[in-house]
């Protein structure tokens, strides 16, 4: 929902509107499972010029036994935290 009713590109989201997405669904799968170095998550992120990591219901569903703080929020600031949805900021 976020690219409808922002000027923000997704990473990957809706299957028609992502390029190449089962690949981008396993790093995000990865990312938010904690399965990435710390240098893994930075060029991801740097990479994909993130500006922010929305952790909401559908991103947890990517990595149930992930803790309610995940490591790799290490670093984020909060901006939001409300109804089961985290807005991240990634400092740049």
């Amino acid at each position: 929902r976020v690219p409808a009713y922002t000027h923000l590109r997704k990473f990957v989201g809706h299957g028609p509107e992502t390029l190449d997405p089962i690949a981008k669904t396993a790093q995000a799968e990865a990312f938010f499972s904690g399965a990435l170095s710390a240098a893994e998550r930075d060029a991801l992120l740097a990479g994909q010029r993130a500006r922010y990591i929305i952790y909401g219901p559908a991103e947890r569903s990517l990595a149930p036994d992930a803790p309610a703080t995940p490591d790799w929020s290490a670093g984020l600031q909060t901006l939001y935290d409300a109804d089961g949805v985290t807005i991240y900021a990634v400092p740049r």
